[in-house]
């Protein structure tokens, strides 16, 4: 999987492509198409791995507050956003048969990460509502995939505004009403 990743955020960190096949992917790699489906199945699946990958790697190494962790994660997308916006775009592109289902699969994959994420951060600092931790997942994801749509347009403070309340409901929830 390293050698695919490296490859994708050498290729996909320059320029906004609409482009990249599995084939491209597999002959800068020097291995099989065959390979690569047998693993992975389809791009879909790899770059959600991908994704997954990266989130669960910041999620487990951050020590700061909730609110920073957040933020960091908003600034990272936005610092690189050329190659997230291309790593959203090939979980779309293919067949437009199953191309909802792609992308949903994706949000639903990307939230389970960041709920368990979440959820790991507050189990040792004491009782937290699962809901607001769901809640708040949901809405990160969701906001997230259309600040990409709209090409990073807003800069990271503004999105992080969209998220304070949900994120003070998790970290504090003594004060949610």
């Amino acid at each position: 999987m390293i050698k695919y990743e490296i490859i994708l955020k050498k290729k996909l960190d320059v320029k906004k492509i609409d482009k990249f096949t599995i084939t491209r992917l597999c002959s800068l790699a020097g291995t099989s198409q065959n390979e690569f489906q047998r693993r992975y199945g389809t791009m879909a699946n790899f770059v959600t791995l991908v994704l997954n990958k990266k989130l669960r790697y910041i999620l487990r190494t951050y020590n700061k507050n909730i609110e920073q962790l957040v933020y960091d994660v908003l600034v990272e997308l936005h610092d690189n956003k050329i190659y997230y916006a291309n790593l959203f775009m090939l979980i779309s592109k293919g067949r437009k048969v199953g191309e909802v289902e792609r992308k949903i699969n994706a949000y639903q994959s990307l939230k389970k990460t960041l709920f368990e994420g979440l959820e790991d951060y507050m189990r040792p600092r004491g009782p937290f509502y699962v809901k607001a931790i769901d809640d708040c997942s949901s809405h990160i994801c969701s906001r997230i995939q259309v600040w990409i749509s709209h090409d990073f347009k807003e800069d990271p403070q503004t999105i992080f505004k969209e998220f304070r309340r949900s994120l003070r409901e998790i970290e504090h929830p003594e004060d949610r009403k």
